[in-house]
């Protein structure tokens, strides 16, 4: 049976489902070929900390990421340990922490935006302005359905 045989046997939704999937993982070995020390979410949080304007909680972060308060404050304890970020008592409630970018992250910071932006043209190049509004249509209507499942705790029975 050839390759082109097994795949037609599943519904176009599954196929696209499974491109993503593989899309992610391909994703995250070029984060690994471009930025050997992080990882790629890693990337995306020192990122993340600079679109504030000013520096972010633990959960702000976490809401930004779609992520966990405990995911993101073992990341930021790792990119603190490496020297990426510092993690700071709030000033008017002890009970929260703020992250903010040390030098080393703010460097990197602009190391990864010129990455970005070279890798951005590099896998855009050949693709329309229609068909990239397309999927990004179709991208936030699946966003929106897994939020949904997340919030109503992903009733599949």
């Amino acid at each position: 049976m050839k390759d082109s045989d097994h795949v037609s046997e599943h519904s176009p939704d599954y196929l696209m489902l499974r491109m993503l999937v593989g899309f992610g993982n391909k994703l995250g070995t070029i984060d690994r070929m471009t930025f050997r020390e992080l990882t790629g979410r890693q990337c995306t949080l020192i990122a993340s900390i600079g679109t504030f304007e000013e520096p972010p909680t633990l959960g702000q972060l976490a809401e930004c990421e779609g992520s966990s308060h405990q995911n993101i404050k073992q990341m930021a304890l790792k990119l603190q340990e490496k020297g990426y970020v510092k993690l700071l008592s709030d000033s008017s409630d002890a009970r929260k922490i703020r992250v903010t970018a040390t030098k080393k992250g703010h460097e990197f910071c602009k190391k990864h935006h010129e990455a970005e932006d070279k890798f951005l043209e590099l896998l855009f190049q050949n693709i329309g302005e229609k068909e990239v509004a397309n999927v990004s249509k179709v991208m936030s209507k699946l966003n929106e359905n897994l939020d949904t499942m997340i919030c109503d705790g992903l009733k599949l029975k």
